[in-house]
């Protein structure tokens, strides 16, 4: 693993951490890839929000793509996790305000 590569997903990642207000001491991340810059890298962050496990994964090529999807995908994740459930409704995708949605029973 190239140290530039290492040192940009140490960078970033902590970024979002401190953005989100993730304790840092349950963030870990994993990286696998080969040994040349700018070759595939996966990238596995497993961190906590709100006390409950999470973990996001990405792997690839060049590694500057992983760190990018890696990110993109975590912000994703917390946003999830820490938006409020409401019964009955959900996001709309085309205007993304909430939405009533029916229930729809298979039972005649």
């Amino acid at each position: 693993m190239h140290p530039d590569d290492v040192r940009t997903v140490r960078e970033t990642i902590g970024a979002v951490a401190t953005a989100y207000r993730l304790d840092p001491a349950a963030v870990r991340v994993r990286l696998t890839g080969g040994g040349e810059p700018g070759g595939p890298m996966l990238v596995q962050v497993n961190f906590r929000v709100g006390g409950a496990p999470a973990r996001i994964q990405v792997a690839a090529s060049p590694a500057r793509e992983a760190v990018v999807a890696a990110v993109d995908r975590l912000r994703r994740q917390i946003d999830r996790l820490t938006r409020a459930w409401h019964p009955g409704l959900g996001r709309s995708r085309a205007s993304g305000r909430w939405v009533r949605r029916a229930r729809v029973s298979s039972h005649g």
